[in-house]
């Protein structure tokens, strides 16, 4: 049994494809649960006077640290052996406190209005926005005055036909929105259960495997080295954006909200904070020299002049531009230089594939590490392995940069060259 401690519980992950849980060995009856997606929350289990088993939750870490779930444990339990029922208690407090059913959502437009208040604020940004225009632009048009108990699969179904006619892709996400919707009305009682629960995805999602050979890495270089004509409708800043992108194999959404405050100069190291990253962690990015020299030239100046963000909103100067504009950028670079349709996505999985070619011959683990990828192996392995591999990191960064130099800098041929096998990168 591990012992619990903060330092513990910070570095905890769930193990892939399943929760974990984790039993507390001060109070008896608390466990700390971790699921898949690395979600922390504590629980106390006990047993009724029924004989019954429950379990109370008692919040998330770090909301709840792990002295204020012992506390709260330990006021359960003395709850327990006076012969109360302390989950049965709070969702009776719960029903009471509810407001009369003609103010509940009775369409699913009014469940949105309840799923956006509520709910909505716990996601990124990044999701919320996305979400928001799924359901706007897609889903409300469709069934959006419908009354949730109009609502079934047929309904459902015939909406994402609808939806994926054009984007597929998209259809999966609608999906998946409106299942979590139907989800909220059924724990707060609105739905005695969701017509579509155990509904699957309608179309089939293959990842990407799009890498960029030499000679479309020499050309999509050039395409942006010099300053963006009336042809090529990018700006600069867009265009160092791209470059930056395929240097470091960061995600488009992190490099775009680069900030002078996340850059140590003299240590050549770019810190993202865990707000801003996807596996909600801190992840350190070792700078190689050429991922100084486009800082230099994303900031307008020598390193002492660094402030704000590296790549502003034109409208907002205190805000990063939209993920978009760089991934519209993107499209009209590849289209202007004539390159088959590429992601910025597919520029750090470029970068990871180069490194695992005979070329770097850099081991799996290290580029996991570069990348930002959780750590394999089980849950208590990952919070002992505390190893950042920033040595190792670095040499990657700088070979792969030495080598992105050596194919930019060579003449495009006739006959190109084939790119490494691709790796699964996300």
């Amino acid at each position: 049994m591990a012992k619990l401690t903060t330092r513990f519980i910070e570095g905890v992950a769930g193990e892939d494809g399943r929760p974990t849980q984790i039993s507390d060995d001060y109070t008896r009856g608390l466990y700390l649960r971790v699921s898949a997606a690395g979600v922390k929350s504590w629980f106390f289990r006990y047993t009724r006077p029924d004989g019954s088993r429950a379990k109370l939750g008692l919040g998330r870490f770090p909301s709840v640290g792990l002295a204020d779930a012992r506390e709260r444990a330990a006021k359960a339990a003395v709850g327990v052996v006076e012969g109360r029922d302390p989950a049965r208690e709070r969702q009776i407090a719960r029903r009471t406190a509810r407001k009369p059913r003609a103010e509940k959502p009775q369409t699913l437009v009014d469940l949105w209005n309840v799923y956006d208040r509520d709910v909505m604020p716990a996601k990124r940004s990044s999701t919320q926005k996305y979400q928001r225009w799924v359901w706007r632009r897609l889903v409300e048009p469709r069934i959006g005055f419908l009354r949730l108990g109009e609502i079934d699969r047929g309904t459902v179904r015939a909406a994402l036909r609808e939806i994926g006619a054009t984007g597929p892709t998209t259809a999966n996400r609608a999906l998946g929105l409106i299942r979590h919707m139907l989800n909220v009305a059924v724990d707060d009682e609105l739905m005695l259960a969701s017509p579509i629960a155990r509904m699957g995805n309608l179309y089939k999602e293959g990842s990407r495997d799009r890498i960029l050979n030499d000679d479309e890495l020499r050309i999509l270089w050039r395409a942006v080295d010099d300053e963006p004509g009336s042809d090529l409708q990018v700006s600069a800043r867009l265009c160092v954006a791209i470059r930056l992108a395929l240097v470091t194999g960061v995600r488009g959404i992190e490099i775009i909200g680069l900030h002078a405050d996340e850059i140590d100069v003299p240590g050549r190291v770019w810190t993202i904070p865990a707000s801003r990253f996807k596996g909600k962690r801190v992840h350190t990015v070792p700078l190689s020299p050429t991922a100084l020299w486009l800082l230099g030239m994303a900031f307008g100046g020598p390193p002492e002049t660094w402030e704000g963000h590296a790549f502003p909103n034109s409208r907002h100067e205190c805000r990063h531009m939209e993920r978009m504009s760089l991934t519209r950028a993107m499209q009209e670079i590849v289209r202007a230089a004539g390159i088959r349709r590429a992601t910025p996505h597919d520029l750090r999985r470029t970068m990871a594939t180069y490194m695992a070619s005979e070329r770097i011959a850099m081991p799996p683990h290290i580029i996991s590490a570069v990348l930002g990828h959780a750590s394999e192996g089980s849950a208590v392995t990952r919070v002992y392995n505390r190893h950042a591999y920033d040595k190792e990191k670095r040499a990657a960064l700088e070979a792969w940069a030495t080598l992105l130099i050596e194919v930019i800098t060579a003449p495009i041929s006739n006959h190109r060259r084939k790119s490494p096998t691709a790796l699964n990168v996300s």
